[in-house]
This record gives structure tokens, sequence and C-alpha cells, in this order.
């Protein structure tokens, strides 16, 4: 059984005046339903756990964002597996 914690890497672009600034997040994700993600899955509601301090400046509510596999996958890192919008955030 494939557990429903998956490690993916949020890639996000973040506007500055004319500037746009790219970053990735190493991330922990979960699903609300504790069902595994599977490619293609449409409106999916998950937790994704950043512990970078970078976080908040580049992901508010209404954010878009991409899904990458993780780190040291080869030939798939920077691949776009998913997509998101940042719905809300929790600090603790």
């Amino acid at each position: 059984m494939l557990s429903p914690t998956h490690s993916l890497v949020v890639h996000v672009r973040h506007r500055e005046g004319t500037k746009i600034r790219s970053h990735l997040f190493e991330t922990a994700i979960t699903t609300d339903d504790d069902e595994p993600l599977v490619p293609g899955d449409k409106d999916r509601l998950v937790t994704i756990l950043m512990t970078d301090d970078k976080a908040s400046e580049y992901l508010q509510p209404g954010q878009r964002f991409d899904l990458w596999p993780e780190h040291g996958v080869g030939a798939g890192f920077g691949k776009n597996v998913g997509t998101g919008i940042v719905s809300r955030r929790v600090f603790v």
C-alpha cells in the first residue's frame, strides 16, 4: 500500500515590481482523505508542510504553485507533476 505522505517540491514564481523570482520549497504533503496522490487527480485537498523561512514571502492565499518530483529524482526533476492554489496558511 502506498503512503499518503508524499515528498514533492513546491515551485513558486513571485513578482517583485518588474522582476519575477522563483523559489523551490521542499515539502511533505498529506492528502485530506488519506488516499495516495495519483497522477491526473483533480480537485484534491492536501496539507503541505514547509519549514523554509521564506515560505511566508512566496506563498500567500491565492498564490499558484507547481509540484515537482523530489530533489535527486534525476530526469524527472523540474517536470511539473501538478499544480495548486494556496487557500490558507497556518503558522506553528
